[in-house]
């Protein structure tokens, strides 16, 4: 989309007698310096559905007001073939001035030229002071260069109906283990066979359990990018698989097969729904969408379960990521201004207000007290983010969340779930499955 569409004409529109930060006055102002400035017009690319559309366009709305002699043009759509798209205009030099990027498509961008400005470099332009330097150091800089800021904060925690524990006799004031995990499930079933302590499906499990599970054993990612082979061994594999097929065995997790008519979304599980689950493994930002799935019981939430021989564990295997990057084009004629765009919707108040979590948690500490404050996202996602902030996991983007590898770890674990293999079996499957895709990687 060249320009703003009849949706940015209406927002307009609704906008005309909006006060933003700094009030009427700052317009003036702003209006008065615009006098002195040469007009400047940016491109800015990304994708989302219709309510991060909006919001986005609102924010560049209110942006352009304040800056008046900017004009940003909005270029957005849906993620089918943005990658592509993104390739080609890179490459051939034509790519917009500020452009959403895909985290897990990075390494393969910096690989092949330099194509994004490094953020440090500008901190004249932007205030960096409200992400965590730590979440920037993990997930946002390649080769010594901050090439992208984070969208917001993705990280998964165990959201647990506090009542419903409470009521059965369970404590999560402690460390979870996975060990934990399965004498709770034992006590849930002595308290009710009708109940069940995770609410989890196949999918979750080789986000949630699998992958960090490996990680916590090697102190690696499951396939190790430079030599396209796995980190860990047979019997390792064999371990995390067993681990998954107790979870079954010991009725910590419900059958696989009722969960599958739900997978890929827990919240609509008649079990969590009727409060017949303790607890789930999730994405913070889907914990609202938990708690009104039953809005009767009291929620808390804690860190997610490791390993309980704390001297043998290797790694957390739980880390904080983004969900996209934010970046501006090396070849941008305005540089300065789109840091100067990027400044003002990660660290303008009324900004923050309006993308609320549309790109996920709010990366910047302020901006999620904002929405707190305003009643747009909960203290449970707030204390989620902070405690996923904490672990240091390693980001696996690359050949461990390669859609084929993911294809055959979803393999193995319901192999074992069903009760059609052994986890022996399953890992020998899964080796040679695995073995045949890498060697064409």
């Amino acid at each position: 989309m060249k320009k703003k569409s009849v949706m940015a004409a209406s927002l307009a529109v609704m906008l005309a007698g909006s006060v933003f930060m700094g009030g009427a006055g700052s317009v003036a102002k702003a209006a008065d310096s615009a006098e002195d400035k040469e007009p400047v017009t940016l491109r800015f690319s990304w994708w989302g559905g219709d309510e991060r559309n909006e919001a986005t366009l609102q924010v560049i709305d209110n942006f352009e007001k304040e800056y008046p002699w900017i004009t940003i043009e909005p270029e957005f759509g849906g993620d089918q073939g943005y990658l592509e798209k993104l390739s080609t205009s890179l490459a051939g030099g034509q790519a917009a001035d500020i452009i959403q990027n895909g985290p897990g498509w990075m390494p393969s961008f910096m690989s092949k030229g330099d194509f994004f400005i490094d953020f440090n470099e500008y901190k004249d332009n932007i205030d960096l002071s409200g992400f965590s330097e730590e979440y920037l150091e993990n997930t946002c800089t390649y080769n010594d260069k901050l090439v992208g800021l984070p969208s917001g904060i993705g990280t998964t925690a165990l959201l647990v109906n506090k009542t419903l524990a409470d009521e059965i006799g369970l404590d999560f004031s402690g460390d979870v283990t996975w060990e934990g995990l399965t004498e709770m499930g034992k006590k849930v079933q002595e308290y009710n066979s009708d109940m069940y302590l995770l609410n989890i499906d196949t999918s979750f499990l080789v986000t949630n359990v699998f992958r960090p599970y490996i990680m916590q054993i090697t102190g690696t990612p499951f396939v190790n990018d430079e030599t396209k082979s796995l980190s860990c061994s047979e019997e390792e594999l064999t371990q995390v698989l067993s681990y998954i097929r107790s979870l079954y065995d010991d009725r910590v997790v419900q059958p696989a097969g009722e969960t599958a008519s739900f997978e890929g979304a827990p919240q609509t599980n008649p079990k969590w729904i009727n409060g017949e689950c303790v607890a789930v493994m999730t994405n913070a930002s889907q914990i609202n969408n938990l708690t009104s799935a039953n809005e009767d019981a009291e929620y808390m939430v804690v860190s997610m379960p490791e390993m309980q021989d704390k001297e043998a564990q290797k790694n957390e295997g739980y880390y904080a990521n983004p969900p996209q990057l934010m970046c501006v084009n090396k070849s941008s004629e305005h540089i300065e201004e789109a840091v100067m765009f990027l400044d003002y919707f990660f660290n303008n108040e009324e900004a923050a207000a309006i993308l609320k979590d549309l790109r996920s948690v709010p990366p910047t500490e302020s901006a999620r007290q904002i929405c707190e404050e305003k009643g747009l996202i909960s203290s449970l996602v707030t204390t989620a983010v902070n405690l996923g902030l904490e672990k240091n996991g390693i980001n696996e983007m690359g050949l461990t969340t390669d859609s084929e590898v993911e294809a055959v770890i979803k393999t193995m674990i319901e192999s074992v779930s069903f009760g059609e293999s052994t986890p022996e079996e399953a890992c020998e499957s899964g080796i040679d499955m695995l073995e045949n895709i890498l060697s064409e990687k």
